[in-house]
């Protein structure tokens, strides 16, 4: 598949995640908006940071990450920019540098996607 279509997207989004984490060559994580975990992959298990695997194990991004990402204005961004945003390494929470993108139907945020 040359590139990503719209049925691919709905259909599976485990194969979506794949896909992506393929394509770029490291580890995605898809959340909801509670960011709670919907799906995963990575070229290498290795490739996750500490968050990430703390959230794959309790299938939901740890509160006091979460509230890391409010106090630095990084889920204010998400809510309002459609364009991915690099998030720069909070190593005192085991956060590595990534890059997000809010995943929006008809204006509303209901989701997160991390690589």
């Amino acid at each position: 598949m040359s590139s990503l279509d719209t049925r691919f997207l709905l259909e599976d989004i485990n194969e979506t995640a794949e896909y992506i984490s393929t394509i770029l060559e490291k580890s995605v994580i898809i959340e909801n908006k509670n960011f709670e975990l919907i799906a995963y992959s990575s070229p290498d298990h290795s490739h996750f940071d500490s968050t990430q695997q703390k959230n794959i194990l309790s299938k939901k991004c740890p509160v006091f990450i979460i509230e890391r990402l409010e106090i630095e204005g990084i889920v204010q961004q998400l809510e309002t920019k459609n364009d991915p945003i690099r998030v720069e390494p909070i190593e005192e929470v085991g956060l590595y540098q990534r890059v997000v993108i809010s995943v929006k139907h008809n204006k509303q945020t209901i989701g997160y996607m991390g690589a």
